[in-house]
């Protein structure tokens, strides 16, 4: 006899999941490369999809010609990625409002789980907001997830469970619920 497991939460990923944010990523990395005078094609960015921010900046300073220390590069890269984020309005990726809508009415809890800071993930959100949420103001966006597990709040990220365990601890269930 096998048992029956209800599942009871929905965790969801930002990037690449919620939104086609990587190729926004990218984008900020080639508008950037141009602007500092070591142009590359949107290709050699792809290939850090995944990767953590602070191995693509070292790398990208070490290995690309990047003029400038991996700290300015990432917080440079940032405020160029939020700049696009206000200039290009993106949308969800089709569905994620209909499955949010669905867990919600079926009474799941919802989590959003991203190897992101906190401040990229407000204003990652925030951007997509009045299209998940076209009622209610962006900026309370938090209030339609249970938890919002984020890469400082945890030691490893992904691939590493930390953040999902941190989530399934914050909505009380257990990984097969």
């Amino acid at each position: 006899m096998s048992a029956h497991l209800a599942i009871r939460a929905l965790l969801f990923d930002m990037d690449g999941l919620l939104l086609n944010s990587e190729d926004i990523y990218v984008q900020a990395y080639v508008e950037l490369s141009q602007q500092m005078g070591c142009p590359h094609p949107a290709e050699v960015f792809r290939q850090f999809i995944g990767v953590s921010s602070p191995l693509t900046v070292r790398t990208l300073v070490q290995d690309y010609g990047f003029p400038c220390t991996p700290e300015e590069l990432n917080q440079k890269q940032r405020q160029l990625y939020y700049d696009l984020l206000e200039r290009l309005q993106p949308e969800p990726f089709p569905g994620a409002r209909e499955t949010m809508e669905a867990g919600r009415r079926l009474g799941l809890k919802l989590g959003l789980v991203t190897s992101t800071t906190a401040r990229t993930v407000d204003i990652t959100i925030r951007s997509i907001a009045p299209h998940l949420w076209p009622q209610h103001d962006a900026a309370g966006w938090r209030k339609h997830f249970h938890t919002v597990a984020t890469a400082d709040r945890v030691e490893r990220v992904k691939p590493a469970p930390d953040l999902y365990q941190l989530a399934i601890r914050e909505v009380g269930l257990q990984p097969q619920e």
